[in-house]
């Protein structure tokens, strides 16, 4: 069968397959609503060329939502998948069930802007040639199995693969389904290239918040990582291994940014059960941040006599080892995750001085060379313990112990652990945490951190919290074998009273998964991977994202400004004093900035003291301003022609990084470093003569990091304008409402209402009605991304200063983010303006 089209069909409650095609060419689907499948939404089954299936959506079906066969030329636009499989047991048995999508197609083959949500095991499952995966947006998989991914495909079969590339996506909330396994796995991949993958690209992808790894290339080889942006996945953000399946290898990761929000994640895992972790490919020019504890941050796991598996590592050691990711970089700055309000209770480390003896510490080690020796050469401060090897075993991890019992501990408390240590050589890494006195010796915490020590004295602290209540607990130093002695001292062991930080404000994701620019605001002082400072507003393209990280030792400010006149109505040559008002509403004094006005064309000034003037802008230094006070600048001007002269300033400098606004990034962003007034001459004129804004920063239409456009909710907004803003009595006035459409369904029966003022009277209009104190109009329907333009007119009767109110009063389908008739309530489905009127 050939040159079908299905088109604005709603199928809906069939038993297996609410849409079925067999051996199909030039078959297209477009609008329509698959809906309530008793078991698959739409099965492709055969062979054929030219499929389009674009605008539609596909909802509640209880096992797959989508399937294709072995089709050419095959394009998957702009749909909308949602709770397909999310019924545990009402799916099918068997592998290639629970899917969100899957395609088995050979050639020229598009999936792209999807959105595909809540489903039960892999949301979309790619073909294995000749296909590319862009700028769809995953989120809530794996929610009834686990072991799958977001992005997935299997290929242990081991088909020749080319030409897949995966491009530009937003992949995020893995679930997983741990009460369907007796440990708990949930195994909820962001990316999954599962056995034998070859040949794929995944390029400039965004993955976050998955309980599993982020991207994981399973026995793949030929893949090439790039520019991808992890962050948040519960085991690791990236992760390649060999297990023999397949062989590992050629693979090419460089330029990702893997960052680890929690200090029980890692930054990558590279892991192999058969050979060398050389094999695994070329690994260079990433980021491997944790913020948070950003030592121990990597696993290498490989097996024995050459390595160790499940060994913690720092990114030094896959550097150094084995030549990888050397001009990689880790977090650009580290993050203390708590405070201390006050220690509870006496000192655990008695001795911990070491000014005597060595406190009471014993040492132990893997192979009988450890020892801990009392040093009274003031090598930090007094008497010390050194901690050395005797002779160097070269076993795998070998290391000793020093550990000094601290009595009991509790589960429901934290406690502070502190010491001062230095060693011969740098970055020698030391493990510290507490266990069991007696066996089975096991730790009694979850996490334990590790510390770089350098060359010269430093300071460490780590916190813990116990997993059981224990009487008898031993604080334990480990530290790795070396011919190069290492030495602690001051250690002390202090129950504390402890304000821990939410780790959701320390790193956090911003993504904009639309096709438009959109501006996020980011509020206080955050950083990315490569130390830039972003205190305010990020501006995203479409499908991009960034990870910022909270620099919680920068300390912020908060300036305002205030442009005054002492007239607002004047003749021609008569002088206005201006007065502009920079205020410090923090405690945090600023030493040093500037303000900036650029003068309107025709208004001339008078006099400025204090006050620079160059090139028609005036500028004032704001010096030494203490917190919670203000400082006042003051000049004169006069308008030398008719018209309505707006003045704009605003702050372009501060010492001092604003926590609710960026200088200098123009006057018409509505930060309150800004500010705008308006005069205007007695004898009437519209012209507008106001300060330029050359330098305003992109402003494009706000959006959440989760909007999107629905295929099934209109989305209106309305403006006015008005031809007159300063009038006189009599003048008729006319008002220009336009109505938009932004979302991606026809939006019908709308109806529009706008008051009238006393003082303004309704001229009759083409489409309006008079209705008491408003008037009204209607639009029948306005199509997805149309507008339409209604004008009325309005008649001056009295002077005075006026509001016109407008907003949609009804309109169906729903708007995403505004509600009908409920009042002025600052949503996009309402507008004001002003207008003055004079005798």
């Amino acid at each position: 069968m050939s040159n079908i089209l299905i088109q604005d069909i709603h199928i809906t409650q069939s038993t297996n397959y609410n849409l079925y095609a067999e051996n199909v060419n030039s078959f297209s689907v477009i609008g329509c609503q698959i809906t309530n499948a008793g078991e698959n939404g739409v099965l492709i089954n055969g062979s054929g060329n030219n499929i389009l299936f674009t605008n539609s959506i596909i909802n509640k079906c209880n096992n797959n939502g989508f399937q294709i066969d072995q089709y050419n030329s095959f394009v998957f636009r702009n749909n909308k998948l949602s709770d397909i499989a999310t019924s545990p047991g009402r799916g099918k048995s068997g592998d290639a069930q629970y899917l969100g999508f899957i395609a088995y197609t050979l050639n020229s083959t598009n999936i792209e802007y999807n959105t595909i949500d809540s489903i039960g095991y892999n949301a979309l499952t790619f073909p294995q040639n000749n296909a590319i995966v862009y700028r769809n947006r995953i989120s809530n998989f794996c929610l009834v199995k686990s072991d799958g991914g977001g992005l997935y495909n299997w290929n242990g079969v081991k088909n020749n693969m080319t030409n897949v590339v995966l491009q530009e996506n937003i992949i995020y909330n893995g679930i997983g389904a741990p009460e369907g396994s007796s440990d708990g796995f949930r195994g909820a991949n962001g990316i999954y290239l599962d056995e034998c993958i070859s040949n794929v690209i995944v390029r400039n992808n965004t993955v976050f918040n998955c309980f599993g790894l982020g991207i994981y290339l399973h026995d793949t080889q030929n893949v090439l990582s790039e520019g991808n942006t992890i962050f948040d996945c519960f085991e690791a953000q990236y992760s390649v291994d060999n297990t023999g399946i397949c062989t590992a290898s050629n693979n090419i990761s460089r330029n990702n940014i893997a960052v680890a929000k929690l200090p029980s994640q890692l930054t990558a895992k590279y892991e192999s059960y058969t050979s060398s972790l050389a094999t695994l490919g070329n690994f260079d020019n990433n980021v491997y941040a944790r913020p948070v504890d950003d030592v121990l941050t990597m696993r290498l796991s490989y097996p024995p006599p050459n390595g160790n598996l499940y060994d913690l590592q720092p990114l030094q050691e896959w550097q150094t080892k084995y030549g990888k990711d050397i001009n990689s970089k880790k977090s650009p700055f580290t993050i203390k995750d708590y405070s201390t309000n006050n220690f509870n209770g006496p000192e655990k480390i008695i001795d911990g001085n070491f000014n005597n003896n060595n406190g009471g510490f014993f040492v132990f080690s893997d192979f009988n060379n450890g020892q801990g020796t009392w040093d009274n050469t003031n090598k930090i401060n007094g008497g010390s313990l050194a901690l050395t090897f005797s002779t160097i075993s070269g076993g795998l991890a070998a290391s000793l112990y020093a550990a000094k019992t601290i009595g009991s501990v509790s589960k429901d408390k934290d406690y502070v652990v502190s010491f001062d240590a230095i060693t011969t050589v740098p970055n020698r890494i030391i493990l510290v945490y507490i266990q069991y006195q007696f066996p089975p010796f096991n730790r009694l915490v979850e996490l334990y951190p590790g510390k770089i020590v350098s060359t010269s004295t430093q300071r460490y602290e780590a916190r813990f919290r116990p997993i059981t209540d224990l009487e008898n607990a031993l604080l334990v130093f480990r530290v790795f074998e070396s011919n190069q002695p290492l030495w602690i001292d001051n250690v002390s062991f202090k129950e504390a009273s402890l304000n821990k930080l939410d780790p959701n404000s320390l790193t956090k994701i911003i993504y904009n998964p639309t096709t438009r620019d959109s501006t996020v605001t980011v509020n206080g002082n955050y950083k990315d991977v490569n130390n830039q400072l972003y205190p305010q507003t990020v501006v995203l393209g479409p499908f991009k994202s960034l990870i910022l990280i909270k620099d919680i030792t920068l300390p912020t400010t908060d300036l305002s400004l205030l442009l005054t006149s002492n007239k607002r109505l004047v003749q021609t040559s008569e002088p206005i004093t201006f007065t502009l008002n920079v205020a410090n509403t923090s405690s945090i004094p600023v030493t040093s900035g500037q303000w900036e006005l650029r003068m309107p064309a025709n208004m001339e000034l008078v006099s400025y003291p204090n006050i620079s003037y160059t090139n028609n802008i005036l500028t004032g230094n704001i010096t030494n301003l203490s917190g919670n006070s203000q400082q006042l600048f003051q000049f004169t001007a006069k308008p030398i022609v008719n018209g309505i002269y707006r003045l704009s300033a605003q702050i372009i400098s501060s010492n001092i990084p604003d926590n609710d606004s960026n200088v200098n990034s123009g006057t018409a962003d509505g930060e309150d470093d800004t500010s705008t007034t308006e005069v205007l001459t007695r004898n009437i004129s519209y012209q507008l003569y106001e300060s330029p804004n050359t330098n305003q920063l992109p402003l494009p239409t706000p959006l959440s990091s989760g909007n999107t456009i629905s295929l099934t909710q209109a989305d209106l907004s309305i403006i006015v304008k008005v031809d007159k803003r300063v009038a006189r009595v009599s003048n008729i006035l006319t008002y220009s409402v336009i109505v938009q459409n932004a979302g991606g369904y026809t939006a019908n029966n709308i109806q529009i209402e706008s008051n009238l003022p006393n003082g303004l009277q309704f001229v009759l209009s083409e489409g309006w009605t008079l209705n008491g104190s408003a008037i009204r109009a209607s639009i029948t329907s306005l199509a997805a991304n149309a507008s339409k333009i209604l004008t009325f007119q309005l008649r001056a009767t009295q002077a005075g200063k006026y509001i016109n109110m407008t907003q949609i009063t009804s309109a169906s389908p729903s708007d995403p983010d505004s509600t009908p008739n409920n009042g002025f309530r600052g949503e996009d489905d309402e507008s004001n303006i002003d207008i003055i009127v004079q005798p």
